[in-house]
């Protein structure tokens, strides 16, 4: 009998374990290792004369058409995961269907021929999910290999652990589920995937050995590129667990997919079923298209914006924070002139020359190398000062929050507002894979500043902000650390300015670790709280006649 040999083909970062930290629209940042650990994969495959059913996102074939073209070109199937490998349980049908149908669309046209199979990536589907084999096939797919009915007492049979006819208003679709066996009691995958790296060799082997002498049904074997790459980028927002399971043991596949591949004949899910390829209609570019996109385009007045972004020990930040820089500058096309100046706060790694080694265009950056320690404050600061736009942002190098945000933000700070500041705990702000006790503790500082200051905000601690030069420029604060960032913010509340709160999302930090250190933090918020009634006088001793409650709070 021949068994079934699958890939999802996927880059690192896309793997369900990383959507807790990692937005699907923030994939273009990430350094894609994809091609070669799928050079890498077809060596290995081509080794033992086996084909394999890649299961890919229409998103790959549209960002890297070259290498879904190089695995068609080796006599490999090309399968759908859809285009972003939507969640089934998490979003409605309609857009469940319409990323099955977007996917199916963009593969095809990438590889010129049809696209008979569909696997959903995000979560497996069940015994009580089969009813979403009606849209599969409703959406053209002769195939699904979607099903694993895993991690359930092994004393329960079902009918779903091997190849089936399900019948639907399409038509017929044959499912090709996941391998499954009795393991340790309980029902287990042993085709591949976390299990099998992270299992005894043994155990599975065994398993794999009592599958094929019962064989009714054909083994599907699957993997990820990516787990041949002992060498991927550790994102640091991971949990132990979570960690473990990720990286603990890569590149073992290396060594394990020998031992299936050389005892059984495995071949691709079409091949296995008897389908054929057929080749599709590709369409061609609008001509009108093209037209449009030579027309001249008027030139306009550019507004300056300069971008300022501290940085303290950040090297492997770096390559993530150029592609999310080049993003913003991309975005603001058309609107804004955007100068970058990044200022290294005394790094101790390789932060200085990594940042003046990729950000070398001095017509965009600015770079500027403190002799001291200044802390995040004192960085900011000393890049505003360097700042020869009205117009100031400032960020945080591992981009935990959007710079894209900022084009959002420019426009709330009018003629007379001070600042504008980001809030992840406002009502229409969100955070993402941020551990609960930072946010405790963030929340609950927060509510304490509350009751000193006007402006009655969720977040007084971020750094992501747009600055109006002039009405800050008298304003330095006292502290370079992170406290400096709220006596800021609270001065100009004392000083009667205007502050608007901008709603967005603080996203856990991906490389790298954070520098805060949790005593200290609460010790050094409550020394500046003590500081808070000597801020005041200070306020009203520059301006006697002011009255700090004269402006209500600016907040959207």
């Amino acid at each position: 009998m021949k068994h079934i040999a699958t890939v999802q083909l996927q880059d690192y970062y896309q793997h369900k374990v990383f959507e807790t930290v990692i937005t699907k629209r923030h994939w273009n940042r990430f350094e894609s290792r994809l091609k070669r650990n799928v050079d890498e994969t077809m060596t290995l495959l081509d080794s033992f004369g086996t084909k394999a059913t890649f299961f890919a996102l229409g998103w790959i074939a549209e960002q890297l058409p070259e290498v879904i073209r190089s695995i068609a070109a080796e006599g490999h199937e090309i399968a759908s995961s859809g285009y972003w490998g939507v969640d089934r349980l998490v979003e409605t049908q309609t857009l469940f269907r319409e990323d099955l149908r977007r996917g199916k669309e963009i593969l095809e046209q990438t590889t010129g021929t049809t696209v008979d199979g569909f696997r959903c990536i995000r979560r497996s589907f069940g015994d009580k999910d089969l009813w979403l084999l009606d849209i599969v096939a409703e959406e053209g797919y002769r195939y699904d290999s979607s099903v694993m009915p895993s991690l359930i007492p092994a004393r329960i049979e079902t009918d779903a652990r091997r190849q089936f006819l399900h019948n639907t208003r399409r038509g017929p679709i044959h499912e090709l589920p996941h391998s499954t066996a009795h393991v340790l009691g309980m029902r287990v995958p042993i085709g591949g995937g976390n299990f099998v790296r992270q299992m005894p060799v043994p155990l599975m082997q065994r398993a794999f050995r009592a599958w094929l002498r019962r064989a009714k049904s054909p083994f599907v074997l699957y993997f990820h590129p990516w787990e041949l790459d002992d060498d991927l980028p550790e994102v640091s927002a991971f949990g132990p667990f979570t960690r473990i399971r990720q990286y603990r043991n890569l590149g073992k596949m290396r060594h394990l997919l020998p031992l299936y591949l050389e005892r059984a004949r495995f071949t691709t899910a079409r091949d296995y079923l008897g389908f054929q390829s057929k080749p599709v209609i590709l369409c061609e570019r609008s001509s009108e298209t093209a037209i449009l996109a030579s027309a001249p385009v008027a030139p306009t007045r550019l507004q300056d914006v300069s971008v300022v972004i501290p940085c303290h020990n950040e090297e492997d930040t770096i390559p993530f924070l150029e592609r999310a820089l080049d993003e913003l500058e991309n975005a603001a096309a058309g609107r804004y002139q955007i100068k970058f100046i990044l200022v290294d706060d005394r790094s101790t790694d390789g932060t200085l020359e990594r940042i003046r080694t990729t950000f070398s265009d001095t017509r965009r950056f600015r770079i500027a190398a403190l002799g001291e320690n200044r802390g995040v404050s004192g960085a900011i600061h000393a890049g505003i000062e360097l700042a020869e736009s009205e117009i100031v942002c400032s960020m945080d190098a591992d981009c935990s929050y959007d710079p894209l945000e900022l084009l959002n933000m420019i426009p709330l700070l009018q003629e007379q507002t001070a600042m504008v500041t980001a809030s992840p705990y406002h009502p229409d702000g969100a955070v993402l894979g941020v551990p609960e006790w930072r946010l405790f503790l963030s929340r609950g500082l927060s509510g304490i500043y509350r009751a000193f200051l006007r402006h009655k905000f969720a977040t007084y601690t971020s750094c992501f902000r747009v600055y109006r030069k002039r009405k800050i420029d008298s304003f330095s604060p006292t502290f370079g650390d992170f406290r400096g960032i709220v006596e800021l913010l609270a001065k100009l509340d004392m000083a009667g300015e205007s502050i608007v709160e901008f709603p967005t999302t603080l996203q856990s930090r991906i490389f790298g670790y954070s520098k805060m250190k949790t005593l200290k933090t609460i010790r050094d918020h409550l020394r500046l709280l003590y500081q808070m009634p000597k801020f005041r006088q200070e306020m009203e001793s520059r301006s006697p006649d002011m009255d700090c409650g004269a402006n209500e709070s600016n907040e959207t």
